[in-house]
């Protein structure tokens, strides 16, 4: 679910019709704050996830964003590495490791 941050209204439309919920967020930084009340917003028996997106890989910055989710027991569906080609938006090559990941993340939400 990427929806605009603190629209709560447009947020609990999207969940409410959820089959699943796939929050994306960032390594550090305050995005912590906004998965959180997303994801208090959850019934307990919609299955959510959250994804690392543009993280860069081998960053004690995005070791301990994992490892915090784990401790805050919100799984973490997926890390999607940082690259240009995913960031440059719907005109650019998407590159492999983003789609090979992202696929993951979308078979993981299917099986909840």
């Amino acid at each position: 679910m990427d929806t605009p941050p603190g629209d709560e209204r447009i947020v609990r439309a999207a969940i409410l019709r959820a089959d699943a919920v796939v929050i994306p967020t960032r390594a550090g930084g305050v995005e912590p704050t906004r998965v959180l009340a997303t994801l208090e917003m959850i019934p307990k028996d919609i299955p959510c996830g959250v994804v690392v997106c543009a993280a860069r890989l081998g960053t004690n910055d995005l070791a301990v964003t994992v490892e915090e989710w784990a401790e805050a027991q919100v799984p973490v569906w997926g890390v999607v590495p940082e690259r240009v080609g995913i960031a440059a938006g719907p005109g650019a090559r998407l590159h492999r490791e983003g789609l090979e990941e992202y696929a993951r993340v979308f078979k993981r939400a299917q099986k909840r």
